[in-house]
């Protein structure tokens, strides 16, 4: 049941995003084609794991907030999705074994070490260190960190881009997105393990500041086109795009 309905829910996802969005890529020759790898991600809205979803060719089962899990309805939803529940206030070991099991066993898992959605100052992309969960979970089961950055996924807060008549009348405003992933980040196993958990923490860290500066190179980004809260998207005026 939870493969066919993991297949179907990429597909719709497909066939919505293509309605609301213009999806830019770089770096997609990064992703390991077999091996498993921990994807590693700013989170700038609820749209990004599926968003993510659509352009990584294999499936990702998302580290997710144990909160989503709540109620009959979204435990078995999510429990189908594949996604491992997580609390984000405390350390979880049963988790912990739960995700380097799966890693051993060549999936890809996704992870948002922001903790929850982040712009500005508590941004990864303007040096925010994140929570190191991800790193140790990299060094504890030998699994490289592919990491990632995702720009304007934010805007589809704005409600005209899901308007029918805008879509209609307006031809061209899809939401711009603009993704990009870097070369694989191997954990070093001749370094003691807190000395190879901050190294890895860290070269994660720069190649995801890294690769904003390169989507901003490449396409010609603006500050606007950087986070922004879903407050702030809704107060901006609908243009073109």
């Amino acid at each position: 049941m939870s493969d066919g309905f993991r297949l179907f829910c990429v597909w719709l996802a497909h066939r919505i995003f293509s309605y609301s969005t213009k999806i830019h890529v770089l770096g997609k020759e990064n992703l390991p084609k077999s091996d498993a790898f921990l994807l590693t991600s700013n989170h700038i809205s609820h749209f990004d794991p599926p968003l993510l979803s659509c352009i990584v060719p294999r499936y990702i089962e998302w580290i997710a907030m144990k909160e989503l899990f709540r109620g009959p309805i979204g435990k078995r939803f999510f429990h189908w999705l594949g996604a491992i529940p997580v609390d984000r206030a405390e350390a979880d070991s049963k988790i912990l074994r739960k995700a380097i099991h799966r890693l051993k066993c060549k999936t890809v898992i996704g992870i948002f070490p922001e903790g929850g959605l982040r712009s500005g100052k508590d941004s990864l992309l303007q040096g925010a260190p994140g929570k190191p969960g991800f790193a140790t979970l990299s060094i504890l089961s030998g699994t490289p960190i592919v990491p990632c950055v995702i720009l304007g996924s934010d805007r589809l807060y704005k409600p005209q881009y899901w308007n029918p008549k805008q879509r209609i009348f307006g031809k061209g405003k899809r939401a711009p997105v603009w993704i990009a992933f870097g070369s694989p980040i191997q954990p070093d196993p001749s370094l003691p393990k807190q000395q190879a958990r901050n190294q890895i923490h860290t070269q994660t860290i720069a190649s995801i500041q890294s690769l904003a500066n390169a989507l901003q190179k490449h396409f010609g980004l603006q500050p606007e086109d950087f986070p922004q809260t879903a407050q702030q998207r809704r107060k901006e005026p609908f243009s073109l795009l």
